[in-house]
């Protein structure tokens, strides 16, 4: 007897749909398909449910985004894509299922640094991803730092800041003299021991070039628990 999907109830065509998404997302061995998506023999059903942009170079690496769960990050990523794409799984018994994915902008093959550290609280891995180009164009470009934390079950941005600003852009004063706008920014974050155990904060020296003038700060960052982001305190040099 065929079954027409046409009178089956919502709900039942939305668990068929779930469940055939996480059959698919259900992974046995994360090492033998990391090699697969780079040796390019990656199963279609896989190329559909992790959305892989690129097949490049990959990286396999296991945290724990939640205490006391495992996770693993596989990054893919080359020199031709337009991101680099990370897929995050969760061991579920003997299987791993995919949760979540990230994909980073490598504007003309550069790639950005990513880092799993202990920064919020002890035995958990937050996401550090540096030197990401966000903005570029005519006389501009701009790389951020960003701290990624798994909440839940997403990730949610902690932290995002310049490391890096160049800005040239013509302007016109009121007297229609034309000119250039010229700045530069660098910043620098240093991880350190903050005063709660187990926690980290983040330590920037921030340079500002405008013409001659060169300003300099020290800002320190701190997790603020119940605001769950990174608060900014100034400090002396």
């Amino acid at each position: 007897m065929k079954m027409r999907y046409g009178f089956l109830p919502i709900q039942v065509l939305l668990l068929m749909s779930v469940y055939a998404f996480s059959q698919a997302n259900d992974v046995k061995d994360l090492e033998s398909l990391r090699q697969s998506i780079e040796k390019g023999t990656l199963e279609a059903k896989y190329k559909i449910s992790l959305k892989l942009e690129c097949q490049g170079q990959t990286t396999l690496t296991y945290v724990s985004l939640i205490k006391g769960r495992h996770h693993a990050a596989l990054q893919s990523f080359g020199d031709d894509c337009a991101y680099r794409q990370i897929v995050f799984f969760e061991s579920q018994g003997e299987k791993w299922i995919q949760v979540a994915d990230l994909r980073l902008s490598t504007h003309y093959g550069e790639q950005p640094e990513v880092k799993f550290l202990e920064l919020t609280e002890p035995g958990v891995q937050d996401l550090m991803v540096q030197h990401q180009v966000v903005d570029w164009g005519t006389g501009v470009e701009q790389k951020n730092m960003t701290l990624y934390k798994w909440i839940s079950d997403h990730f949610e941005v902690t932290f995002d800041e310049p490391e890096v600003v160049h800005l040239s852009a013509p302007i016109t004063d009121k007297r229609g003299v034309q000119s250039y706008y010229q700045i530069e920014q660098q910043s620098t974050f240093d991880v350190a021991p903050s005063e709660v155990q187990g926690v980290k904060k983040l330590v920037e020296h921030l340079s500002v070039k405008r013409k001659r003038l060169v300003l300099s700060r020290v800002r320190t960052w701190i997790w603020d628990h119940e605001l769950r982001r990174f608060r900014s305190f100034e400090t002396a040099p």
